[in-house]
């Protein structure tokens, strides 16, 4: 039996090539589509913005990703379905 595709709601391919050759800043803003999408996602109720600055370098056989993300999100309470906002920031590496 097979798994379905999971299909996820934002994605910005990079080739791997790229960044062997020299370090790649990436600035990414979240479009209203997909910030449509990413909402639904994580079942919240807006997702007012999003965007990411990201620094790629190489790393063994494979890249380091370093970078902030950003977003304004609109949750809905629990218990009185009120929905109520949070500008939410934080920092994070990858390895891959």
């Amino acid at each position: 039996m097979s798994r379905p595709e999971v299909i996820p709601p934002w994605s910005h391919p990079v080739r791997l090539l790229e960044i062997v050759r020299m370090e790649q800043p990436l600035r990414l803003t979240a479009d209203e589509a997909t910030r449509a999408r990413i909402a639904k996602a994580l079942d919240l109720a807006e997702l007012q913005s999003f965007s990411a600055e990201v620094r790629l370098t190489p790393w063994h056989d494979g890249v380091e990703l370093q970078g902030r993300w950003s977003a304004h999100v609109v949750y809905r309470c629990g218990l009185t379905l009120e929905p109520f906002d949070a500008a939410l920031d934080d920092k994070f590496t990858i390895r891959a």
